[in-house]
């Protein structure tokens, strides 16, 4: 017990900086959150308007020329003149010109709100750029006090024997959070390793195709290179898949999958129907790569629906862990105030320093919301 006493009598002034230091800052990381949520929301309507801008731009390109056209030409105007269309002539006039007027000042709002988004992004991006700072301390206070109070609370006694079980609860949810995120990653490699073997059996089928058009017109050997071009495409599928290890009925397909080739054995090239066995060949690789593109897509419908529950695995881990070490936490800072004796942290406000909730010295700084 007196170990216990000293320990924690020898750090009260650095644990009492540190609470105080993540108190002030606690409110960073939830602020970062929603700025970095406010920059993208800002970034997608800018690219939004990027095109209704330059279709505004070739509008009033369009609306110019025909405005210029009734403005300037004295030979049109006389024509009217001299077919005694005068006054209908004025209305053309006119109403090209509200139209040219009107397209104008829709590219006028649109370029003012765009401006004004651009500038809204950059402040949103410079204060990204603070609470990352921010956050960055606070997350390092926390650390450090984690780390202070496991070298104290490791000579804990009897007494507190409550505290040793909750130590214990969160070494449980660690082992657990890091199995959910083992999980996540390998669901995810196998999602993206499933999307690219797709893209590249997509590929190889279109150069299969190819060659079945390329041995009808010509005989210079173009589909011989555009088989060996799909063959190609269906190594890297089989070599995506194996790094990713994935499951075992997408692998058995693309595995024995080969695509037609001249050096095969059981074809006799010089032979009269050759061309008949080689184009037949072509066809049955075709039919091949349609199976394991139906058979890959299945499988990736099946990753993507393992990965989604991987990853809300891992959010409830991650919440386990969250509030078992809050637990701990708030048990740790009752021990340290009943044995420190700190009347500066008072047991009243305990629970919201200990998860730093309340500022102490000096509130947070303002920071954009969305509109």
């Amino acid at each position: 017990m007196a170990s216990l006493h000293q320990a924690i009598q020898d750090t009260a002034v650095r644990t009492s900086e540190l609470w105080i230091q993540i108190a002030q800052t606690d409110y960073a990381p939830s602020a970062l959150e929603h700025q970095t949520r406010r920059v993208t929301e800002l970034s997608e309507a800018l690219d939004k308007l990027t095109a209704p801008i330059k279709s505004l731009d070739q509008d009033r390109g369009t609306a110019l020329m025909s405005h210029q056209r009734y403005r300037d030409s004295v030979v049109r105007r006389l024509a009217y003149r001299a077919a005694r269309k005068n006054n209908k002539y004025q209305a053309k006039a006119a109403s090209v010109t509200a139209e040219y007027y009107e397209v104008l000042q829709r590219e006028h709002r649109a370029k003012e709100k765009k401006c004004a988004l651009e500038r809204q992004c950059e402040d949103a991006v410079a204060l990204v750029e603070d609470l990352e700072h921010v956050a960055s301390q606070h997350r390092e206070a926390q650390a450090e006090l984690d780390r202070l109070w496991e070298r104290v609370f490791s000579r804990c006694t009897s007494k507190y024997e409550h505290q040793r079980a909750l130590q214990q609860k969160v070494s449980a949810a660690q082992d657990i959070q890091r199995q959910a995120r083992e999980r996540c990653e390998e669901s995810s490699n196998n999602v993206d390793a499933l999307v690219g073997a797709l893209g590249r059996i997509a590929a190889a089928f279109e150069e299969v195709k190819k060659a079945l058009i390329q041995g009808q017109m010509s005989g210079d050997g173009a589909e011989t290179r555009s088989l060996q071009k799909a063959q190609s495409e269906v190594d890297s599928a089989q070599c995506l898949l194996r790094q990713a290890k994935c499951d075992q009925e997408s692998l058995r397909a693309i595995e024995d999958l080969r695509i037609a080739s001249r050096s095969q054995r059981g074809c006799q090239w010089d032979g009269p129907y050759s061309k008949i066995i080689w184009r037949d060949r072509i066809r049955v690789s075709r039919r091949e790569l349609e199976i394991c593109h139906m058979v890959l897509k299945r499988s990736l419908d099946v990753a993507r629906t393992r990965h989604e529950e991987a990853e809300l695995a891992l959010e409830m881990s991650n919440e386990a862990l969250r509030t078992s070490k809050e637990s701990l936490r708030m048990t740790r800072a009752a021990i340290y105030l009943e044995i420190a004796g700190n009347e500066a942290l008072s047991m009243d406000r305990l629970e919201d320093i200990s998860r730093g909730s309340l500022p102490i010295v000096a509130p947070p700084p303002p920071y954009l919301t969305a509109c």
